[in-house]
C-alpha cells in the first residue's frame, strides 16, 4: 500500500514539478526583457513540492494503514482468550502490550522509511537531485509522516484494549478518526468563532478594508483596521488551539511547513495574512518551528496519549 502511495504521489508531483520548471525556464528567456523589474530572477522549484502532493495520498491511506495494524491486537487475544495462556507463561503484562506496540510500531515506521527511499530513488532516476537542505527537509517529512501514522495506531491500540471485541474496537477508532479529522476543524471554526465575539463595527459608508470613504476621518478607518486584525488574530488563535486535537490538521500544517515553508507562513486561518501573501526570502527553520511548534508537539503528544491510556487499561484489565 505504501509502495503504491509513493508511486502515485511521486508521478503526480513530478507531473506539477515539470510545469512548474518549464514555467521557470520560460521566465528565465524573458528575465532580461523590457518588462521585467529590474533586478528580478524568477525562483527555481523546489522538487519538495512533490512530497506535498504525497501529503494528501498519507492522510487518505496512511490513516487506515495504522488502523489495521492496531485494531484487533489485543482484542483478537481476548475473543480468542489466548490472553490468558499467553500470562500463564513467565512474562510480565506490561511486555506484552510494550512488545505488540514496539513490533507494530516499527513495522509501520520501516515501512514508510521504505517509502519515501523508494520516491527518492524514482528521483533520481527522473533526474531530479534534491539538495542536502532538501534532503533534510525529506528525513523532517518522513519523521512526521510516521507520527501521524502511528497516532492513529495508537488510538486503535487503545480502543482494542477497550473494547470487548475486534469489531467494536474498528468502528470505534473509525468514529473517533472522522470525530477528530472532520468534526473537530469544523467545531474549532465555530467555538473560535463564539470566543471572539462579533465583528468590530465598521464605520459608515466603509466599503471594503482598502476603501476610504471621503466621509470618513482615515484616522478613524485605521482605527477600525486595527480592531479587525485583533479580532482575526484572535478568532485565529482560538481556532488553532482547538485544532490541536486533529492529528489531521497538525500533519498537514507540519509536512506544508517542511516542504513548502513559503505557504506555510501564511496558513493560519487569518485573512489578513494574505495580505502581503508569501514572504520573497525562504522563511528559516526557526520561523517555521515558531509558527508550528504547537501542532509538532501535539502530533508527538497524541500518539503518546493513546498509549497511555492502552497501556494502563490493559494494567488493570481483568482477565479469566
Amino acid at each position: 500500500m505504501f509502495l503504491i502511495i509513493s508511486a502515485i504521489g511521486v508521478h503526480d508531483g513530478a507531473d506539477q514539478y515539470n510545469n512548474m520548471l518549464a514555467s521557470y525556464a520560460q521566465r528565465m528567456q524573458s528575465v532580461s526583457s523590457d518588462t521585467q523589474i529590474p533586478g528580478y530572477m524568477p525562483e527555481i522549484p523546489s522538487p519538495l513540492i512533490i512530497f506535498t502532493k504525497m501529503t494528501d495520498y498519507f492522510v487518505m491511506f496512511g490513516v487506515f494503514l495504522g488502523i489495521a495494524m492496531g485494531f484487533d491486537l489485543i482484542s483478537k487475544e481476548k475473543e480468542t482468550r489466548s490472553l490468558k495462556t499467553l500470562l500463564s507463561h513467565p512474562v510480565f503484562r506490561d511486555e506484552i502490550v510494550n512488545g505488540k506496540a514496539i513490533a507494530s510500531a516499527l513495522v509501520l515506521a520501516i515501512a514508510l522509511g521504505a517509502t519515501i527511499a523508494v520516491s527518492v530513488a524514482i528521483l533520481l532516476v527522473m533526474g531530479i537531485v534534491p539538495t542536502v537542505d532538501e534532503f533534510c527537509a525529506i528525513l523532517m517529512f518522513t519523521g512526521i509522516s510516521t507520527m501521524f501514522v502511528l497516532t492513529y495506531f495508537s488510538l486503535a491500540l487503545m480502543m482494542s484494549t477497550v473494547a470487548p471485541d475486534s469489531g467494536t474496537a474498528l468502528i470505534s477508532t473509525l468514529a473517533i478518526f472522522l470525530l477528530l479529522s472532520s468534526a473537530v476543524p469544523i467545531l474549532g471554526w465555530t467555538a473560535a468563532e463564539m470566543i471572539a465575539g462579533p465583528l468590530p463595527a465598521s464605520p459608515v459608508d466603509a466599503q471594503g478594508s482598502h476603501y476610504i470613504s471621503k466621509n470618513i476621518d482615515s484616522s478613524e478607518f485605521e482605527q477600525y483596521e486595527r480592531e479587525m486584525q485583533s479580532y482575526w488574530e484572535g478568532r485565529a488563535a482560538a481556532s488553532s488551539l482547538i485544532n490541536l486535537l486533529s492529528p489531521n490538521v497538525n500533519y498537514q500544517k507540519t509536512a506544508l511547513a517542511v516542504t513548502d515553508p513559503k505557504i506555510a507562513v501564511t496558513m493560519d486561518n487569518n485573512p489578513y495574512s494574505f495580505v502581503e501573501g508569501p514572504p520573497e526570502t525562504q522563511p528559516g527553520l526557526d520561523e517555521i518551528l515558531g509558527r508550528i511548534w504547537a501542532n509538532v508537539v501535539a502530533l508527538i503528544a497524541l500518539p503518546c496519549v493513546f498509549f497511555s491510556a492502552a497501556y494502563v487499561t490493559f494494567m488493570r484489565m481483568d482477565i479469566r
